[in-house]
């Protein structure tokens, strides 16, 4: 897979972290069953929070 690809969450491996980057009341409408939510204003601050040995799958309300 390339650096950056578009997927559904449906082919995201279940290995992989699946990160919800939109703000908490954006994810308390929808997110993806197994998605965490670290919002891109915590991210800088929540980096920890991710496993980088592991392949990390990012959704944001811009598909970007």
């Amino acid at each position: 897979m390339s650096e950056f690809e578009t997927v559904q969450p449906k082919d995201v491996p279940a290995n992989a972290q699946l990160i919800d980057v939109r703000e908490a009341d954006e994810f308390n409408d929808w997110h993806a069953v197994g998605a965490t939510n670290i919002p891109l204003s915590e991210l800088q601050v929540r980096y920890s929070e991710l496993d980088l040995n592991k392949d990390i799958y990012v959704i944001c309300l811009s598909g970007g």
